[in-house]
């Protein structure tokens, strides 16, 4: 489902952006953040409501995602969640940065940053040519995201006759 059509249901979506670059100590910083950031949005909600309990499933799955799954070269993350609508998580890894952790809880998804992302970030193609052959790159979100080789016929640059 696309996130522009995720349609409220009652229960909290969690949209958490993380930055994946390290500090400048080396050291990944987004794990405390989103613990500390996960506990105070916890406290919000009653203990036995069924907004809980959502909200305890959708973390327990981000941080399986984030211990297991996570692509270490990455320098973003988008991790959208609610397990009240059926398992809803989309993790998107980005190699362009995001600037700060944020963790925003609502009934949908939260996506501005995603889309300021984008526009900072646009599509594009490169080309490099010669005589015989071309190859195509598009760029999107600071990555590669298509690549392409076109290799032509070689022809002769003389024709025959006269004093050929």
């Amino acid at each position: 489902m696309p996130l522009t059509a995720f349609e409220p249901h009652g229960l909290p979506v969690i949209s958490l952006y993380l930055d994946l670059k390290p500090d400048q100590h080396g050291r990944d910083n987004y794990d405390v953040f989103s613990r500390k950031a996960f506990t105070d949005q916890l406290k919000r909600f009653e203990g036995n409501s069924a907004e809980r309990a959502s909200l305890e499933r959708d973390v327990e799955r981000i941080h399986e995602y984030l211990s297991i799954e996570l692509n270490r070269s990455a320098n973003g993350l988008a991790i959208f969640a609610s397990s009240g609508t059926g398992e809803f998580f989309e993790a998107i890894q980005l190699q362009a940065p995001i600037d700060d952790h944020w963790l925003f809880v609502g009934e949908v998804p939260h996506i501005y940053p995603l889309v300021r992302l984008i526009d900072q970030y646009p599509r594009y193609a490169a080309v490099l040519l010669d005589t015989n052959s071309a190859r195509i790159v598009v760029f999107s979100l600071g990555a590669i995201e298509k690549s392409m080789h076109v290799t032509g016929v070689k022809t002769r640059r003389h024709s025959m006759g006269g004093s050929s």
